[in-house]
């Protein structure tokens, strides 16, 4: 009988706190901080630190959720062919996570991910939210079963801090910080995504001379939303259209370059168009 009372207060107290609380800001940042492991920080707009997500080890599909004072509040784990916790490794087309609060015990929610869109559920299985991109990969937004927008991730051209706004704070409330910085987190880490700045990593660079500005690159993705909300045309005829600009006098010198660095980044086969 003893055993069994204080086995039943041994779970009270480890449940009495429930989550582990943190309140993200409406606008906050995040920047890659991989060395060994993959890691990112997230930051508020005065660059004050306010957590983190990293890899538990190199190749491991585990993560671990750090607050403002380095303290885990929240892990997630890839959830294997039973829904339980698993070590994957990036052999599959889609994945599931798991997330869990700091101590690893009480459920937050989970992430589905399947040919690079997730879907958000709640911790009683419910989906609560889904993922899109723009056409040019540069915005990831988070939307509720409706389609309201809940947060945006933006992804600059010329700088490696991406920035998240949360859009919509009463519906935010229904998805925990855990999940949204897990999946910021699990979205990143993504080995063939080369979104943003990520392109001067890989690509050849123009001339400094012609490198055009972060306001360019914004410019043209303003000036090309007709072209690329057209749903009578394909991604191809969007990019033969796209490419046509540049025969024109519509674009700067500096905008043209913008836009062929952007189309050369989304679709490797444009050197093929333009030849």
């Amino acid at each position: 009988m003893k055993k069994n009372v204080f086995f039943l207060l041994a779970i009270c107290l480890l449940f009495a706190g429930g989550l582990d609380a943190m309140i993200l800001p409406d606008q906050f940042y995040f920047i890659n901080r991989s060395n060994n492991v993959f890691s990112i920080e997230f930051q508020d707009e005065n660059g004050e630190y306010l957590g983190k997500v990293s890899q538990v080890k190199y190749y491991s599909t585990s993560y671990i959720l750090y607050d403002s004072q380095d303290d885990i509040f929240g892990n997630a784990y890839m959830a294997d062919r039973w829904g339980l916790r698993g070590e994957y490794f990036y052999t599959r087309f889609s994945s599931c996570y798991n997330i869990f609060d700091g101590r690893g015990v009480l459920s937050v929610g989970k992430v589905e991910e399947s040919n690079g869109y997730y879907e958000i559920f709640s911790s009683d299985g419910d989906l609560i939210a889904t993922t899109a991109y723009n056409f040019w990969n540069s915005s990831f937004k988070i939307n509720d079963t409706e389609g309201n927008l809940i947060a945006e991730i933006t992804y600059p051209w010329f700088s490696f801090e991406r920035k998240v706004e949360i859009c919509n704070r009463e519906i935010f409330e229904e998805i925990q910080p855990h999940i949204l910085l897990a999946l910021i987190g699990l979205y990143n880490h993504n080995p063939v995504k080369l979104w943003g700045g990520m392109y001067f990593q890989t690509a050849n660079k123009p001339c400094q001379s012609q490198l055009p500005s972060e306001e360019d690159f914004r410019f043209i993705e303003t000036f090309t939303e007709e072209i690329v909300a057209d749903e009578s045309l394909d991604d191809d005829e969007k990019i033969q259209s796209l490419y046509d600009l540049l025969e024109t006098d519509a674009l700067a010198s500096e905008q043209q370059e913008a836009l062929r660095i952007m189309l050369s980044r989304r679709c490797v086969e444009y050197e093929t168009i333009v030849d």
